[in-house]
């Protein structure tokens, strides 16, 4: 069994971004709660007003509102930011390992899995494979949790995801990505 796909840019993207999700908490939506708390503790630290809006002639309770929606915005944008520029490190992954997208011919035989690029062919025992996560466009075939395959389901069929729910390990946590 065999199949071919140009993975893309987008395909190793948005694997890149699960994986954030998965591993990072400046991805986690709790993070922008903890944006908040520090908001509230820079805001407690400083007092009312302290070095930002003391000097405009405001109503004290519309200068602490002021001082947290201030706090607060400049901690979440410091998450956005973080975020941002590790998006950028994939396109500067990408555009330095250019054969990490582009052609994939992947051969299914019944105890390895052959995958041939534009640059490298390489196989691996069944046995390699530590797990496989399915969602939505996607199988990721994980060799280790820095080494993925990644397969999108619009290269595939019926035979070939049988094959894959049948000889490799499934991730207990299929499609939480």
């Amino acid at each position: 069994m065999k199949i071919t796909f140009d993975l893309t840019t987008e395909d190793y993207l948005l694997y890149y971004k699960s994986y954030l999700k998965q591993n990072n908490w400046i991805y986690k939506p709790q993070a922008f709660i903890l944006a908040i708390l520090f908001a509230f503790l820079s805001r407690a630290y400083y007092g009312p007003g302290k070095y930002i809006i003391n000097d405009l002639q405001l109503p004290q309770k519309l200068v602490l509102s002021l001082d947290l929606l201030f706090y607060s915005a400049f901690f979440v944008a410091i998450i956005f930011l973080i975020r941002y520029l590790n998006i950028q490190k994939v396109f500067k992954l990408i555009k330095d390992n250019p054969q990490l997208i582009g052609y994939r011919e992947i051969d299914f035989s019944p105890n390895k899995i052959r995958i041939i690029t534009s640059l490298t062919v390489i196989e691996y025992d069944i046995i390699a494979f530590k797990s496989v996560q399915e969602i939505k466009d996607y199988y990721y075939l994980f060799i280790s949790k820095h080494s993925v395959v990644i397969i999108p389901k619009r290269s595939l069929n019926d035979e070939i995801v049988n094959y894959i729910k049948e000889n490799l390990p499934q991730s207990k946590n299929n499609g939480s990505l």
